[in-house]
Protein backbone atom coordinates (compact mmCIF):
# COMPACT_ATOMS: atom_id res chain seq x y z
CA UNK A 1 0.00 0.00 0.00
CA UNK A 2 1.35 3.38 -1.02
CA UNK A 3 1.00 6.50 1.04
CA UNK A 4 2.10 10.12 0.59
CA UNK A 5 5.85 10.57 1.02
CA UNK A 6 6.90 12.13 4.33
CA UNK A 7 8.23 15.69 4.20
CA UNK A 8 11.96 16.01 3.74
CA UNK A 9 12.25 19.49 5.20
CA UNK A 10 13.60 19.44 8.75
CA UNK A 11 13.00 22.40 11.07
CA UNK A 12 14.56 22.47 14.56
CA UNK A 13 13.19 24.79 17.27
CA UNK A 14 16.01 26.34 19.31
CA UNK A 15 16.12 28.92 22.10
CA UNK A 16 16.59 29.58 25.78
CA UNK A 17 14.35 27.95 28.40
CA UNK A 18 10.74 29.10 28.68
CA UNK A 19 10.55 31.19 25.50
CA UNK A 20 7.55 29.23 24.16
CA UNK A 21 9.16 26.59 21.92
CA UNK A 22 6.91 23.75 23.05
CA UNK A 23 3.77 25.88 22.69
CA UNK A 24 4.83 26.80 19.15
CA UNK A 25 5.66 23.14 18.46
CA UNK A 26 2.18 22.00 19.51
CA UNK A 27 0.49 24.74 17.46
CA UNK A 28 2.39 23.84 14.30
CA UNK A 29 1.77 20.11 14.80
CA UNK A 30 -1.92 20.64 15.48
CA UNK A 31 -1.91 18.53 18.64
CA UNK A 32 -0.44 18.46 22.13
CA UNK A 33 2.64 16.40 21.38
CA UNK A 34 5.05 18.21 23.70
CA UNK A 35 4.49 19.02 27.37
CA UNK A 36 4.03 22.70 28.21
CA UNK A 37 4.58 24.30 31.61
CA UNK A 38 5.44 27.76 32.96
CA UNK A 39 8.45 26.31 34.76
CA UNK A 40 11.70 26.16 32.74
CA UNK A 41 13.18 22.73 32.08
CA UNK A 42 9.91 21.01 31.21
CA UNK A 43 11.18 19.76 27.82
CA UNK A 44 14.15 17.43 28.23
CA UNK A 45 14.28 15.14 25.21
CA UNK A 46 14.12 16.12 21.55
CA UNK A 47 10.54 15.53 20.36
CA UNK A 48 9.72 15.06 16.66
CA UNK A 49 6.45 15.35 14.74
CA UNK A 50 5.14 16.61 11.41
CA UNK A 51 4.52 20.36 11.38
CA UNK A 52 2.07 22.17 9.11
CA UNK A 53 1.67 25.84 8.30
CA UNK A 54 -0.85 26.47 5.54
CA UNK A 55 0.45 24.38 2.60
CA UNK A 56 3.89 23.82 4.15
CA UNK A 57 4.72 20.37 5.58
CA UNK A 58 7.96 19.66 7.42
CA UNK A 59 9.52 17.51 10.11
CA UNK A 60 9.62 19.57 13.29
CA UNK A 61 11.92 19.05 16.29
CA UNK A 62 11.27 20.51 19.74
CA UNK A 63 14.47 20.82 21.78
CA UNK A 64 15.24 21.59 25.44
CA UNK A 65 15.82 25.22 26.36
CA UNK A 66 19.56 25.87 26.44
CA UNK A 67 21.76 28.35 28.29
CA UNK A 68 24.96 27.26 26.58
CA UNK A 69 27.58 29.07 28.66
CA UNK A 70 26.04 27.95 31.95
CA UNK A 71 25.61 24.35 30.83
CA UNK A 72 29.20 24.05 29.63
CA UNK A 73 30.50 25.33 32.97
CA UNK A 74 28.63 22.57 34.80
CA UNK A 75 25.86 24.76 36.30
CA UNK A 76 26.26 23.00 39.64
CA UNK A 77 26.54 26.27 41.55
CA UNK A 78 25.34 28.65 38.85
CA UNK A 79 22.38 31.00 38.89
CA UNK A 80 20.51 28.53 36.70
CA UNK A 81 20.88 25.72 39.21
CA UNK A 82 19.84 28.08 41.99
CA UNK A 83 16.56 28.88 40.20
CA UNK A 84 13.88 27.19 42.36
CA UNK A 85 11.70 26.65 39.29
CA UNK A 86 14.39 24.36 37.85
CA UNK A 87 14.49 22.37 41.07
CA UNK A 88 10.70 21.91 40.94
CA UNK A 89 11.02 20.23 37.55
CA UNK A 90 14.48 18.63 37.49
CA UNK A 91 15.27 17.35 40.96
CA UNK A 92 11.84 16.39 42.28
CA UNK A 93 12.62 12.69 41.91
CA UNK A 94 16.41 12.89 42.34
CA UNK A 95 16.37 11.12 45.68
CA UNK A 96 20.04 10.03 45.51
CA UNK A 97 21.50 13.36 44.38
CA UNK A 98 21.56 16.93 45.56
CA UNK A 99 19.41 19.30 43.56
CA UNK A 100 22.42 21.09 42.07
CA UNK A 101 24.04 17.84 40.94
CA UNK A 102 20.79 16.64 39.34
CA UNK A 103 20.36 19.89 37.41
CA UNK A 104 24.02 19.87 36.36
CA UNK A 105 23.99 16.31 35.02
CA UNK A 106 20.73 16.70 33.10
CA UNK A 107 21.53 20.12 31.64
CA UNK A 108 24.92 18.96 30.38
CA UNK A 109 23.31 15.95 28.72
CA UNK A 110 20.68 18.11 27.04
CA UNK A 111 23.25 20.59 25.74
CA UNK A 112 25.53 17.86 24.37
CA UNK A 113 22.62 15.98 22.77
CA UNK A 114 21.27 19.09 21.01
CA UNK A 115 24.71 19.96 19.63
CA UNK A 116 25.15 16.37 18.39
CA UNK A 117 21.79 16.55 16.61
CA UNK A 118 22.84 19.79 14.94
CA UNK A 119 25.98 18.06 13.70
CA UNK A 120 24.02 15.00 12.57
CA UNK A 121 21.29 16.77 10.64
CA UNK A 122 23.57 19.29 8.95
CA UNK A 123 25.58 16.40 7.50
CA UNK A 124 24.48 15.97 3.83
CA UNK A 125 25.35 12.28 3.94
CA UNK A 126 22.81 11.64 6.70
CA UNK A 127 20.28 14.34 5.89
CA UNK A 128 20.49 15.31 2.20
CA UNK A 129 17.58 17.75 2.42
CA UNK A 130 19.37 19.92 4.97
CA UNK A 131 18.37 21.56 8.25
CA UNK A 132 16.68 24.85 9.14
CA UNK A 133 16.84 26.26 12.68
CA UNK A 134 13.78 28.20 13.87
CA UNK A 135 15.36 30.37 16.57
CA UNK A 136 12.81 31.59 19.16
CA UNK A 137 13.28 34.69 21.36
CA UNK A 138 11.04 35.97 24.18
CA UNK A 139 9.67 39.40 23.19
CA UNK A 140 9.07 40.29 26.84
CA UNK A 141 12.69 39.72 27.89
CA UNK A 142 14.28 40.90 24.65
CA UNK A 143 17.73 39.79 23.48
CA UNK A 144 19.65 38.07 26.27
CA UNK A 145 23.28 36.85 26.44
CA UNK A 146 22.07 33.28 25.91
CA UNK A 147 20.44 34.33 22.63
CA UNK A 148 23.71 35.75 21.34
CA UNK A 149 25.52 32.52 22.25
CA UNK A 150 22.92 30.49 20.36
CA UNK A 151 23.36 32.65 17.24
CA UNK A 152 27.13 32.19 17.45
CA UNK A 153 26.65 28.41 17.67
CA UNK A 154 24.39 28.35 14.58
CA UNK A 155 26.80 30.45 12.56
CA UNK A 156 29.80 28.40 13.67
CA UNK A 157 28.07 25.25 12.48
CA UNK A 158 26.79 27.00 9.32
CA UNK A 159 23.16 26.14 10.02
CA UNK A 160 20.67 28.42 8.22
CA UNK A 161 18.15 29.93 10.63
CA UNK A 162 14.98 31.99 10.85
CA UNK A 163 14.28 34.29 13.81
CA UNK A 164 10.88 34.21 15.55
CA UNK A 165 10.02 36.79 18.21
CA UNK A 166 7.44 35.06 20.42
CA UNK A 167 4.96 36.41 23.00
CA UNK A 168 4.33 39.58 20.97
CA UNK A 169 0.76 39.64 22.31
CA UNK A 170 2.00 40.41 25.84
CA UNK A 171 1.50 43.95 27.11
CA UNK A 172 5.09 43.98 28.34
CA UNK A 173 6.53 43.21 24.90
CA UNK A 174 8.31 46.41 23.95
CA UNK A 175 8.23 47.55 20.35
CA UNK A 176 11.94 48.26 20.56
CA UNK A 177 12.72 44.56 20.92
CA UNK A 178 11.95 43.97 17.24
CA UNK A 179 14.61 46.49 16.27
CA UNK A 180 16.96 45.06 18.90
CA UNK A 181 17.01 41.76 16.98
CA UNK A 182 19.05 43.50 14.31
CA UNK A 183 22.06 43.21 16.58
CA UNK A 184 21.87 39.43 16.10
CA UNK A 185 22.50 39.91 12.38
CA UNK A 186 19.01 39.08 11.06
CA UNK A 187 17.50 41.29 8.39
CA UNK A 188 14.00 40.53 9.63
CA UNK A 189 12.12 38.44 12.16
CA UNK A 190 8.65 36.90 12.43
CA UNK A 191 6.76 38.61 15.28
CA UNK A 192 4.38 35.92 16.55
CA UNK A 193 2.34 34.73 19.51
CA UNK A 194 2.31 30.93 19.69
CA UNK A 195 -0.27 31.00 22.49
CA UNK A 196 -2.72 33.20 20.56
CA UNK A 197 -1.72 31.91 17.08
CA UNK A 198 -0.84 35.39 15.86
CA UNK A 199 1.73 36.30 13.20
CA UNK A 200 1.37 33.08 11.21
CA UNK A 201 1.57 35.00 7.90
CA UNK A 202 4.98 36.45 8.85
CA UNK A 203 6.19 33.03 9.98
CA UNK A 204 4.97 31.44 6.73
CA UNK A 205 6.80 34.06 4.67
CA UNK A 206 10.02 33.37 6.60
CA UNK A 207 9.79 29.55 6.38
CA UNK A 208 8.35 29.08 2.89
CA UNK A 209 11.47 29.45 0.70
CA UNK A 210 13.56 27.17 2.94
CA UNK A 211 10.89 24.47 3.37
CA UNK A 212 9.97 24.38 -0.32
CA UNK A 213 13.62 24.02 -1.30
CA UNK A 214 14.18 21.14 1.15
CA UNK A 215 10.97 19.36 0.12
CA UNK A 216 11.86 19.18 -3.57
CA UNK A 217 11.81 15.49 -4.53
CA UNK A 218 12.18 13.60 -7.77
CA UNK A 219 9.33 11.54 -9.10
CA UNK A 220 11.30 8.39 -8.31
CA UNK A 221 11.39 9.38 -4.65
CA UNK A 222 7.60 9.30 -4.32
CA UNK A 223 7.57 5.48 -4.17
CA UNK A 224 6.79 4.77 -0.53
CA UNK A 225 7.15 1.50 1.35
CA UNK A 226 4.83 0.06 3.97
CA UNK A 227 4.44 2.05 7.19
CA UNK A 228 7.01 1.08 9.87
CA UNK A 229 6.16 -0.99 12.93
CA UNK A 230 5.65 1.41 15.84
CA UNK A 231 6.82 0.09 19.23
CA UNK A 232 5.84 2.02 22.36
CA UNK A 233 8.09 1.28 25.35
CA UNK A 234 6.21 1.75 28.62
CA UNK A 235 6.62 0.96 32.30
CA UNK A 236 7.02 2.50 35.72
CA UNK A 237 9.86 4.96 36.43
CA UNK A 238 13.54 4.00 36.46
CA UNK A 239 13.26 0.50 34.98
CA UNK A 240 15.62 1.31 32.08
CA UNK A 241 13.28 2.25 29.21
CA UNK A 242 15.47 5.07 27.84
CA UNK A 243 18.66 3.04 28.27
CA UNK A 244 17.11 0.14 26.36
CA UNK A 245 16.01 2.41 23.54
CA UNK A 246 19.44 4.05 23.27
CA UNK A 247 20.90 0.56 22.86
CA UNK A 248 18.32 -0.35 20.20
CA UNK A 249 18.70 2.91 18.28
CA UNK A 250 22.48 2.71 18.53
CA UNK A 251 22.91 6.32 19.66
CA UNK A 252 22.55 8.48 22.74
CA UNK A 253 19.14 9.70 21.58
CA UNK A 254 17.12 9.57 24.81
CA UNK A 255 17.94 11.34 28.07
CA UNK A 256 19.00 9.00 30.89
CA UNK A 257 19.91 9.42 34.56
CA UNK A 258 20.40 7.13 37.58
CA UNK A 259 17.22 8.46 39.20
CA UNK A 260 13.55 8.37 38.27
CA UNK A 261 11.38 10.98 36.61
CA UNK A 262 13.76 12.14 33.85
CA UNK A 263 11.63 11.41 30.77
CA UNK A 264 8.47 13.51 30.42
CA UNK A 265 7.43 13.56 26.75
CA UNK A 266 6.68 10.62 24.48
CA UNK A 267 9.75 10.72 22.22
CA UNK A 268 9.89 8.81 18.92
CA UNK A 269 13.07 7.90 17.03
CA UNK A 270 14.09 5.62 14.18
CA UNK A 271 17.12 3.35 14.12
CA UNK A 272 19.49 2.97 11.18
CA UNK A 273 19.95 -0.63 12.26
CA UNK A 274 16.21 -1.36 12.17
CA UNK A 275 15.01 1.12 9.52
CA UNK A 276 11.41 -0.10 9.35
CA UNK A 277 10.78 0.23 13.10
CA UNK A 278 9.79 3.32 15.10
CA UNK A 279 10.68 3.34 18.81
CA UNK A 280 8.81 5.58 21.25
CA UNK A 281 10.14 6.31 24.74
CA UNK A 282 7.55 7.31 27.34
CA UNK A 283 7.56 8.76 30.83
CA UNK A 284 7.48 6.34 33.75
CA UNK A 285 3.83 5.90 34.71
CA UNK A 286 2.72 6.30 38.31
CA UNK A 287 -0.50 5.72 40.16
CA UNK A 288 -1.60 9.24 41.07
CA UNK A 289 -2.56 9.32 44.73
CA UNK A 290 -4.20 12.24 46.51
CA UNK A 291 -0.71 13.60 47.27
CA UNK A 292 0.55 13.47 43.67
CA UNK A 293 -2.67 14.13 41.75
CA UNK A 294 -1.98 17.87 41.94
CA UNK A 295 1.23 17.44 39.92
CA UNK A 296 -0.03 18.45 36.48
CA UNK A 297 3.20 17.45 34.75
CA UNK A 298 3.01 13.85 36.02
CA UNK A 299 -0.67 13.62 35.06
CA UNK A 300 0.08 14.87 31.55
CA UNK A 301 3.07 12.55 31.26
CA UNK A 302 0.80 9.60 32.14
CA UNK A 303 -1.69 10.75 29.52
CA UNK A 304 1.02 11.04 26.86
CA UNK A 305 2.18 7.51 27.64
CA UNK A 306 -1.40 6.25 27.19
CA UNK A 307 -1.67 8.16 23.92
CA UNK A 308 1.56 6.54 22.77
CA UNK A 309 0.07 3.10 23.42
CA UNK A 310 -2.97 4.04 21.35
CA UNK A 311 -0.78 5.05 18.38
CA UNK A 312 1.54 2.03 18.64
CA UNK A 313 1.40 -1.27 16.77
CA UNK A 314 3.14 -3.12 19.63
CA UNK A 315 3.56 -2.19 23.30
CA UNK A 316 6.71 -3.24 25.16
CA UNK A 317 6.41 -3.24 28.95
CA UNK A 318 9.80 -2.98 30.69
CA UNK A 319 10.27 -4.58 34.12
CA UNK A 320 13.20 -4.35 36.53
CA UNK A 321 14.34 -7.93 37.20
CA UNK A 322 15.85 -6.95 40.54
CA UNK A 323 12.61 -5.42 41.77
CA UNK A 324 10.60 -8.41 40.52
CA UNK A 325 12.90 -10.80 42.38
CA UNK A 326 12.72 -8.74 45.56
CA UNK A 327 8.91 -8.45 45.43
CA UNK A 328 8.32 -12.15 44.79
CA UNK A 329 10.69 -13.04 47.61
CA UNK A 330 9.02 -10.65 50.08
CA UNK A 331 5.46 -11.62 49.18
CA UNK A 332 6.19 -15.33 48.82
CA UNK A 333 3.77 -15.51 45.87
CA UNK A 334 3.44 -14.63 42.19
CA UNK A 335 1.49 -11.48 43.04
CA UNK A 336 4.75 -9.62 43.49
CA UNK A 337 5.81 -10.26 39.89
CA UNK A 338 3.74 -7.29 38.68
CA UNK A 339 2.88 -4.10 40.53
CA UNK A 340 -0.52 -2.41 40.38
CA UNK A 341 0.64 0.18 37.83
CA UNK A 342 2.12 -2.56 35.61
CA UNK A 343 -1.15 -4.51 35.70
CA UNK A 344 -2.96 -1.29 34.82
CA UNK A 345 -0.59 -0.72 31.87
CA UNK A 346 -1.22 -4.26 30.59
CA UNK A 347 -4.98 -3.73 30.87
CA UNK A 348 -4.75 -0.38 29.08
CA UNK A 349 -2.66 -1.80 26.24
CA UNK A 350 -4.46 -5.09 25.66
CA UNK A 351 -8.04 -4.83 26.90
CA UNK A 352 -8.68 -1.12 26.21
CA UNK A 353 -6.46 -0.42 23.18
CA UNK A 354 -6.33 -3.94 21.74
CA UNK A 355 -2.55 -3.73 21.23
CA UNK A 356 -0.24 -6.76 21.27
CA UNK A 357 2.09 -6.80 24.25
CA UNK A 358 5.61 -8.00 24.89
CA UNK A 359 7.53 -7.78 28.17
CA UNK A 360 11.24 -6.96 28.48
CA UNK A 361 12.68 -8.20 31.76
CA UNK A 362 15.55 -5.72 32.11
CA UNK A 363 18.64 -5.65 34.37
CA UNK A 364 19.06 -9.44 34.33
CA UNK A 365 22.81 -8.90 34.50
CA UNK A 366 22.37 -7.95 38.16
CA UNK A 367 20.86 -11.32 39.12
CA UNK A 368 22.95 -13.80 41.05
CA UNK A 369 22.79 -16.60 38.45
CA UNK A 370 21.41 -17.16 34.92
CA UNK A 371 18.86 -19.58 36.36
CA UNK A 372 17.26 -16.73 38.29
CA UNK A 373 16.31 -15.02 35.02
CA UNK A 374 14.51 -18.13 33.74
CA UNK A 375 12.67 -18.47 37.05
CA UNK A 376 11.57 -14.82 36.97
CA UNK A 377 10.37 -15.20 33.38
CA UNK A 378 8.14 -18.08 34.48
CA UNK A 379 6.84 -16.02 37.41
CA UNK A 380 5.97 -13.07 35.19
CA UNK A 381 4.28 -15.33 32.62
CA UNK A 382 2.21 -17.00 35.33
CA UNK A 383 1.15 -13.62 36.74
CA UNK A 384 0.15 -12.38 33.27
CA UNK A 385 -1.94 -15.51 32.69
CA UNK A 386 -3.75 -14.86 35.96
CA UNK A 387 -4.51 -11.15 35.48
CA UNK A 388 -4.58 -10.55 31.71
CA UNK A 389 -6.36 -13.31 29.73
CA UNK A 390 -6.27 -11.23 26.52
CA UNK A 391 -2.48 -11.55 26.33
CA UNK A 392 -1.93 -14.63 28.48
CA UNK A 393 0.73 -15.93 26.06
CA UNK A 394 2.61 -12.67 25.57
CA UNK A 395 6.39 -13.18 25.15
CA UNK A 396 8.72 -12.29 28.04
CA UNK A 397 12.33 -11.53 27.05
CA UNK A 398 15.16 -11.46 29.64
CA UNK A 399 17.89 -8.94 28.76
CA UNK A 400 20.20 -6.22 30.00
CA UNK A 401 19.82 -2.76 28.42
CA UNK A 402 23.30 -1.69 29.56
CA UNK A 403 24.90 -4.75 27.94
CA UNK A 404 22.43 -5.42 25.13
CA UNK A 405 23.77 -8.07 22.76
CA UNK A 406 23.05 -8.20 19.04
CA UNK A 407 21.04 -11.37 19.60
CA UNK A 408 18.87 -9.72 22.27
CA UNK A 409 18.29 -6.60 20.15
CA UNK A 410 17.37 -8.61 17.06
CA UNK A 411 15.23 -10.96 19.13
CA UNK A 412 13.23 -8.08 20.59
CA UNK A 413 12.60 -6.50 17.18
CA UNK A 414 11.79 -9.86 15.55
CA UNK A 415 9.31 -10.59 18.34
CA UNK A 416 7.63 -7.22 17.78
CA UNK A 417 7.37 -7.90 14.03
CA UNK A 418 5.89 -11.33 14.71
CA UNK A 419 3.28 -9.81 17.03
CA UNK A 420 2.49 -7.19 14.37
CA UNK A 421 1.95 -9.90 11.73
CA UNK A 422 -0.41 -11.79 14.06
CA UNK A 423 -2.23 -8.56 14.88
CA UNK A 424 -2.72 -7.87 11.14
CA UNK A 425 -3.97 -11.37 10.27
CA UNK A 426 -7.01 -11.65 7.98
CA UNK A 427 -8.94 -14.97 8.12
CA UNK A 428 -11.14 -15.77 5.08
CA UNK A 429 -14.87 -15.98 5.84
CA UNK A 430 -15.14 -19.54 4.51
CA UNK A 431 -12.26 -20.68 6.72
CA UNK A 432 -13.70 -19.03 9.82
CA UNK A 433 -17.22 -20.40 9.19
CA UNK A 434 -15.81 -23.93 8.76
CA UNK A 435 -13.95 -23.62 12.08
CA UNK A 436 -17.10 -22.30 13.74
CA UNK A 437 -19.09 -25.39 12.66
CA UNK A 438 -16.32 -27.65 13.93
CA UNK A 439 -16.18 -25.82 17.26
CA UNK A 440 -19.97 -26.00 17.70
CA UNK A 441 -19.82 -29.75 17.04
CA UNK A 442 -17.14 -30.20 19.72
CA UNK A 443 -18.66 -27.70 22.17
CA UNK A 444 -22.41 -27.36 21.51
CA UNK A 445 -23.96 -23.98 22.41
CA UNK A 446 -26.91 -23.83 24.86
CA UNK A 447 -29.94 -25.98 23.92
CA UNK A 448 -32.12 -24.41 21.26
CA UNK A 449 -29.30 -22.16 20.01
CA UNK A 450 -27.25 -22.54 16.83
CA UNK A 451 -24.63 -20.46 15.10
CA UNK A 452 -25.64 -19.20 11.64
CA UNK A 453 -22.23 -18.11 10.32
CA UNK A 454 -19.25 -15.96 11.26
CA UNK A 455 -16.69 -13.68 9.65
CA UNK A 456 -13.79 -11.42 10.51
CA UNK A 457 -14.92 -7.80 10.76
CA UNK A 458 -11.61 -5.96 11.18
CA UNK A 459 -7.91 -6.42 11.87
CA UNK A 460 -5.58 -4.65 14.31
CA UNK A 461 -6.88 -6.11 16.56
CA UNK A 462 -8.61 -9.09 14.94
CA UNK A 463 -12.36 -8.82 15.53
CA UNK A 464 -14.71 -11.70 14.62
CA UNK A 465 -18.50 -11.38 14.43
CA UNK A 466 -20.64 -14.50 14.98
CA UNK A 467 -24.28 -14.43 13.90
CA UNK A 468 -27.26 -16.40 15.13
CA UNK A 469 -26.88 -16.18 18.91
CA UNK A 470 -26.80 -12.99 21.03
CA UNK A 471 -23.93 -12.69 23.45
CA UNK A 472 -26.30 -12.56 26.41
CA UNK A 473 -27.35 -16.15 25.67
CA UNK A 474 -23.81 -17.51 26.07
CA UNK A 475 -22.04 -17.95 29.43
CA UNK A 476 -18.82 -15.99 29.88
CA UNK A 477 -16.86 -19.25 30.23
CA UNK A 478 -18.18 -20.44 26.86
CA UNK A 479 -17.22 -17.15 25.18
CA UNK A 480 -13.72 -17.35 26.65
CA UNK A 481 -13.38 -20.97 25.45
CA UNK A 482 -14.45 -19.91 21.95
CA UNK A 483 -11.93 -17.04 21.88
CA UNK A 484 -9.05 -19.25 23.09
CA UNK A 485 -9.89 -21.94 20.51
CA UNK A 486 -10.01 -19.40 17.69
CA UNK A 487 -6.65 -17.93 18.76
CA UNK A 488 -5.04 -21.38 18.82
CA UNK A 489 -6.54 -22.34 15.45
CA UNK A 490 -5.52 -19.20 13.55
CA UNK A 491 -2.14 -18.59 15.21
CA UNK A 492 -3.25 -15.59 17.26
CA UNK A 493 -2.29 -16.82 20.74
CA UNK A 494 -0.07 -13.84 21.55
CA UNK A 495 -2.36 -10.96 20.54
CA UNK A 496 -5.74 -9.69 21.77
CA UNK A 497 -8.73 -11.08 19.86
CA UNK A 498 -12.29 -9.79 20.17
CA UNK A 499 -15.46 -11.70 19.34
CA UNK A 500 -18.84 -10.06 18.92
CA UNK A 501 -22.18 -11.84 18.81
CA UNK A 502 -25.35 -10.91 16.92
CA UNK A 503 -28.82 -12.44 16.94
CA UNK A 504 -29.12 -11.69 13.21
CA UNK A 505 -29.17 -14.91 11.14
CA UNK A 506 -28.96 -13.55 7.57
CA UNK A 507 -26.05 -11.95 5.78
Amino acid sequence: MKRPPPPRALVMLLGRPNVGKSTLFNRLCGRRTSLVDNRPGCTRDVVEDVGRLSDLRFRLLDTPGLELSLYRRGVARSALAADPRHHQVFSKFATDFSGDDAVAALCQQMCARTERLLERYRDPARNPAGLLALFVIDAVQGVMPGDREMVELLRRKTVPSVLALNKCDAARAAVGHVEACAELGYDDCAAISAEQELGWADLYEALQPHVDAMNEVDAADTVVEEPPVAISVVGRPNVGKSTLLNALVGADRFLTAPFAGVTRDAVTAQSERFPNVLFTDTAGMRLLSSQTSTDRLQAEANQMARSSMRKANVCCLVLDAGLVEQATRETGSLRGALTDIEIKIIYEAAAVRGRPLMIALNKCDRLASPGDAARLVESVQARVRACAPDVRACPVLPLSALHLTDADASGLVDTARSLHRQWSTRVPTATFSYWLREFAARHPPPPGRTFAFGKQSTTRPPVFTIYGIPGTALPTSYQRQLINDSKATFGLEQVPVRVRFSSQRRR
